[in-house]
């Protein structure tokens, strides 16, 4: 049987995942992370934390995606906000101009976000096809990735999807298992990136980073949402989390609590 995580094996968890992610874990996780991380163990046949550390040191690289997966929530689901969408089809949409757009969904998880995105654009967004749009979709989390790149949902993640979006954009697997359209799974290109580090594909019209910023502390929440807004063009907008509320930020008009425009 394995002894309970102690607050000491806790702060060796937690300086590890601050170093790699900005993730800060505090000591009234305890109990959390001992049954998130308690599943790992025994994953890895592992019968101590003590030992699950050594491991995670030595198979760094290997095992961070793993790690991170167990210390945070993953709970995602299509149309999540709804009001957001709506936003973005009543007053986003119509206000980018250009032939091209670019749209990014920041620490997507397994992409339900990202593809809700791209239906909206296909939906909502004035003269799409005539458009050059580029939606991008990334994650710390290699595991969760994958989930996106095989784009296979259940019944539940999809309870917001319109009948007439489910039948026209996702392919049933089974009874209660659908995959989304290939062609619609192209236009979203995912790729994994750190918060802490800039955007490595350039200045976003549009950004969503939502439910995301409670994980770090103030030092790496001010340093996320930096490189955040230097990832958005002048006159970029910037949804967060609907419980979320946007900080006073010079670069920045708030137009809703969780939602931003950059200065042109």
């Amino acid at each position: 049987m394995v002894a309970p995580l102690t607050q000491l094996e806790l702060s060796k968890f937690a300086d590890i995942a601050y170093q790699q992610t900005g993730i800060r874990l505090t000591a009234n996780k305890l109990e959390l992370m001992n049954n998130r991380l308690g599943r790992r163990l025994r994953d890895l046949n592992l019968d101590s934390y003590r030992k699950y550390l050594r491991y995670l040191k030595e198979n760094l690289k290997l095992e961070i995606s793993n790690f991170i997966q167990a210390i945070t929530t993953n709970e995602t689901y299509f149309f999540r906000y709804p009001f957001h969408f709506y936003m973005l089809s009543k007053e986003v949409f119509p206000a980018l101009q250009g032939n091209e757009i670019t749209l990014w969904s920041a620490a997507c998880s397994s992409g339900e976000e990202a593809y809700s995105l791209a239906i909206v654009c296909q939906e909502r967004l004035p003269n799409f096809f005539s458009r050059r749009v580029n939606i991008y979709a990334s994650d710390i989390d290699l595991s969760v990735l994958k989930k996106a790149h095989e784009g296979v949902y259940n019944s539940y993640s999809l309870r917001n999807v319109r009948k007439d979006h489910l039948k026209k954009y996702f392919q049933p697997v089974n009874s209660d298992y659908y995959r989304i359209d290939p062609g619609l799974r192209d236009r979203v290109a995912l790729g994994q990136h750190n918060l802490k580090k800039l955007f490595p594909r350039g200045k976003v019209d549009l950004l969503f980073c939502r439910n995301v910023l409670i994980y770090f502390d103030n030092e790496s929440k001010d340093l996320v949402l930096e490189n955040l807004v230097k990832s958005l063009k002048p006159g970029g907008y910037l949804f967060l989390g609907e419980s979320e509320i946007v900080p006073d930020m010079p670069e920045l008009i708030r137009l809703k609590s969780s939602v931003a425009r950059k200065l042109e």
